[in-house]
């Protein structure tokens, strides 16, 4: 899941911007948005990109430079997922760590309420337990990206 959605679609236009005079890397592009928003697994370490296929199921393992897989002439989602989460990694960096705008806290609460898994139980028992708190709105930010982060991982 990704931790930062305006940071995330900010990296994908700015990668469509700058890849407008090909149109095997836009293809690449919109691809590795859609692989990267809806795979079940993938873990970034800075360098590496592991991935489970949305398609295929496939898992691929990808660096700078050493990447092969089905697609012909060396443009493919997997090497655009890379340089995306690279750039991603970057500006999320680069990006003030408190920010607290209310589209934030917004896109945290509807980030965390898409992604709890149906098989744990209910959000509102697990927040309850853990924050004395029974609904989300009633965190505050950092408690909220911690929590989006732990059901992440």
């Amino acid at each position: 899941m990704i931790l930062n959605t305006q940071i995330w679609r900010a990296t994908v236009e700015a990668a469509i911007a700058a890849s407008s005079s090909s149109p095997a890397w836009l293809r690449a592009i919109e691809r590795a948005d859609t692989e990267i928003r809806k795979s079940r697994y993938w873990a970034f370490d800075g360098s590496t990109l592991t991935i489970q296929s949305t398609t295929s199921k496939k898992m691929y393992r990808i660096e700078a430079g050493n990447h092969t897989c089905e697609a012909r002439g060396g443009i493919c989602k997997h090497r655009a997922c890379l340089r995306l989460m690279q750039r991603y990694t970057e500006r999320l960096h680069a990006a003030p760590a408190l920010a607290k705008s209310a589209d934030e806290r917004a896109d945290l609460i509807a980030d965390i309420n898409r992604a709890w898994p149906t098989t744990w139980p209910p959000l509102a028992v697990e927040l309850m337990a853990r924050f004395r708190k029974n609904r989300l709105e009633m965190l505050d930010t950092d408690i909220l990206r911690r929590v989006r982060l732990a059901i992440s991982m």
